[in-house]
């Protein structure tokens, strides 16, 4: 194990061996269930719904499990997102989160899964047939073996960390990351053979196919430490379990913007605490962005 593979282990061990204060935005629509039941991952309330992606970046649908950050205003931007989509007003919850019971925000590494090899046509319709195919004349295993290599190399070097140690879960990722490229391959090209064109999944197949794998691979690398030059505010984790009011991770309490337009002009602005008290934490992150003004609670 490298210096620096090891340096990333212990700055990680340190990191998340205690609890941290982490923020989740939503919209008051779900304020009454929240209270009652906590945050519970729904899959139709999730801020991203179904997004199709394009050839050359993975569906932008969100993941099962609920999304913190370490920053106000990341949770800020999430909650607009939420009211643009359901209505309402935002809501900021801030937990107590264990970080090692989540995972890595998939944002944080998905963006790293690309290469330049595998913008290559040609390369990824050979690694498909080589990879998903028992037909002896389509089996290449050395362009297999070298642009897994080069796309390895690539992966590690960008999260500075690695990989070797995931070698079964890395090389499955790769394998869905070709299919998943392969089957926008028909909007691309338009002479392929149909024994070939009938073996490309569709792109919802290779896209549900892509994303259990890559789940897959973010729990057996749950050590992951992203690239310490990352700025602070990019880190966020998705917790794929319930987030209620006690346990290991629990709710300590719960804002929602009230603000009018008279308070605007007046320059304040009003939250509403429905659980827990005013915190310091929260007040603090959303004075890094937003200096100026009052702030009222209810």
């Amino acid at each position: 194990m490298g210096i620096k593979s090891q340096y990333l282990i212990d700055l990680f061990e340190a990191k998340f061996s205690r609890p941290s204060t982490m923020f989740h935005g939503t919209s008051s629509v779900f304020l009454r269930k929240i209270l009652k039941m906590g945050l519970v991952p729904s899959p139709s309330e999730r801020r991203w719904g179904e997004e199709s992606g394009n050839w050359n970046s993975p569906s932008l649908e969100s993941y099962p499990g609920v999304y913190f950050a370490e920053e106000v205003h990341r949770a800020f931007s999430s909650s607009f997102n939420t009211v643009y989509k359901f209505g309402g007003n935002s809501v900021i919850v801030v937990a107590s989160i264990q970080q090692r019971s989540g995972l890595p925000d998939e944002d944080s590494v998905i963006k790293y899964l690309d290469s330049n090899t595998l913008q290559n046509d040609q390369v990824v319709k050979n690694l498909f047939l080589s990879l998903f195919t028992n037909d002896p004349k389509y089996k290449n295993d050395s362009l297999v073996y070298s642009q897994y290599l080069k796309w390895l190399d690539n992966l590690s070097y960008s999260l500075e960390m690695d990989l070797k140690h995931s070698s079964d879960a890395t090389f499955q990722l790769f394998r869905a990351f070709v299919a998943r490229r392969f089957s926008y391959y028909k909007n691309i090209v338009h002479y392929l053979s149909p024994e070939i064109e009938n073996r490309i999944p569709s792109k919802e197949e290779a896209e549900r196919f892509f994303r259990r794998v890559f789940d897959v691979f973010l729990i057996k690398i749950k050590r992951l430490a992203v690239n310490r030059n990352m700025d602070k505010s990019d880190h966020t984790l998705r917790v794929t379990g319930p987030v209620t009011y006690r346990g290991q991770n629990r709710i300590l309490s719960i804002y929602e913007d009230i603000t009018i337009e008279e308070d605007r002009r007046i320059g304040q602005v009003v939250f509403k605490v429905h659980y827990g008290k005013p915190m310091t934490e929260f007040e603090r992150g959303y004075r890094r962005v937003n200096r100026s003004g009052k702030i009222r609670y209810v």
